[in-house]
């Protein structure tokens, strides 16, 4: 009987905090997802991966678009480019690019098109001159004391744009251990003469 009410309350407590945080869709789906994850191995993670990349496809999509019609550019890298879906597009419409990319896993995902244009490497070694130089949500993700350093390196980068993105203070996510005001980084592109 207590072994039985034990186990009834450890499921309880367990379950208690789940019954909550349902309430909270988007928290759920993502709990799922991790349980999912640390269940699972082999070739059923790797699908259910791809499948999480897969879901930021169509947003880097809707930003290459917009950087098409609005910026003249014949050549882009992308600082940090993840699995290069920015890098897909601008190469479907016709650009030259590249990307760097500190994770080797990257290649894995990429497409074939692109995979050959992904160079993995620091941000910091990242070469040539470029008409646009990218790195969206990259900065979050870098010691802080190396903040300016990617300042310095993306305006060397470009020869005529930059488009730039970061966590702002208290954003979530995985990994974020660098989020600014974009106060700071605008005031360190402006001490570096880029119109901002």
């Amino acid at each position: 009987q207590a072994a039985r009410a034990l186990g009834a309350l450890r499921v309880t407590s367990a379950v208690q905090p789940l019954a909550v945080a349902v309430r909270d869709r988007a928290w759920w789906v993502r709990y799922r997802a991790a349980l999912a994850l640390a269940l699972i191995g082999g070739e059923a993670r790797e699908l259910l991966l791809d499948a999480a990349r897969e879901r930021y496809r169509a947003d880097y999509r809707i930003l290459a678009a917009s950087l098409l019609a609005r910026l003249p550019f014949d050549s882009a890298i992308d600082v940090g480019c993840a699995n290069g879906f920015l890098l897909e597009s601008f190469l479907e419409a016709g650009r030259e690019v590249t990307g760097t990319e500190v994770s080797a896993a990257a290649l894995e995902v990429a497409s074939p098109a692109i995979r050959d244009r992904i160079q993995v490497r620091d941000f910091a070694r990242s070469e040539g001159v470029w008409d646009l130089a990218c790195c969206v949500e990259v900065a979050e993700h870098i010691p802080p004391e190396r903040s300016e350093e990617l300042v310095d390196v993306l305006v060397r980068l470009s020869r005529r744009w930059i488009f730039f993105t970061a966590a702002p203070p208290e954003q979530g996510g995985r990994g974020h251990i660098n989020c600014r005001p974009a106060e700071d980084w605008l005031a360190w592109f402006r001490a570096r003469s880029v119109a901002c």
